[in-house]
């Protein structure tokens, strides 16, 4: 699959015809501000991006650079990337990009170990997994085997996108960011592409939200363990938590099924 990233940078494009040139886009959610006050942005054309692509019905991802310097910050970020995408069911993952924030590496979170920047990403990953999302990680190849753990990220879960322009990354991965400078119709001016392999799409860059847990969700549904109203079956909010009143729910009946067999 060719899939293109995108942000405000890149100025407004004609979703209606970018699917004559890519198979999906991954927008740039927004950022953590690289100095010390650290502010969660929104991309300023992300609902514009949004929007289109959705009425494009172009297959969409999206991705957040993080500055998080800590847990606390990381969960932050997460929380501020769900409240975004408000319910959206997206086709391509949620992207983690870690990469350094300023050129001459004094970015808030330029100067963290590799062990740190490790652990921060896990914690954003493992939140948006929680809040129902399926996941990635973008970074430069050099970056996943020198900056981080990235075979601790990837045995999290994670789908890897990996950059790296005139030949392909040495460390596995799902995605290939292989250009800055492609052209796609649509899009005026160079725009970055990436070619996903096709098992990407079952296990990650391309299956349908939730896809994993279908058959779990359909059987919770027809054994009347979660009910509810929604779609066919219904969907419940499946990112969502469940509070301790619906688990016990849950748990009730379950344990009323094992004793009525």
């Amino acid at each position: 699959m060719t899939i293109l990233d995108v942000s405000e940078f890149n100025g407004a494009i004609d979703w209606a015809r970018v699917g004559e040139g890519a198979d999906g886009a991954i927008l740039r959610l927004g950022y953590r501000g690289y100095g010390s006050a650290g502010s969660l942005n929104t991309d300023a054309r992300f609902a514009e991006n949004l929007a289109g692509c959705m009425a494009a019905g172009v297959p969409t991802g999206v991705y957040w650079l993080t500055q998080a310097v800590s847990d606390a910050e990381a969960l932050a970020e997460a929380d501020f990337v769900h409240r975004q995408l408000a319910g959206t069911q997206l086709a391509l993952p949620v992207f983690l990009d870690s990469e350094y924030g300023q050129p001459n590496g004094s970015g808030r979170a330029d100067r963290l170990s590799p062990a740190q920047r490790t652990q921060y990403a896990l914690t954003f990953l493992r939140r948006m997994q929680a809040l129902g999302h399926r996941v990635g990680l973008y970074c430069s190849d050099n970056w996943f085997r020198t900056r981080l753990d990235g075979e601790a990220i990837r045995a999290a879960g994670a789908c890897i996108w990996l950059a790296r322009l005139g030949r392909q990354p040495d460390a596995a991965c799902d995605g290939w960011q292989y250009s800055w400078e492609g052209r796609v119709p649509g899009i005026s001016g160079p725009v970055d592409l990436s070619r996903f392999a096709d098992s990407a799409a079952e296990t990650g860059a391309g299956a349908p939200a939730h896809a994993y847990s279908e058959q779990a969700r359909r059987w919770a549904v027809e054994t009347g363990l979660i009910r509810g109203s929604g779609g066919n079956p219904p969907d419940y909010l499946w990112g969502d938590y469940l509070t301790r009143e619906q688990l016990v729910t849950v748990l009730y009946r379950w344990a009323q099924q094992m004793a009525a067999q």
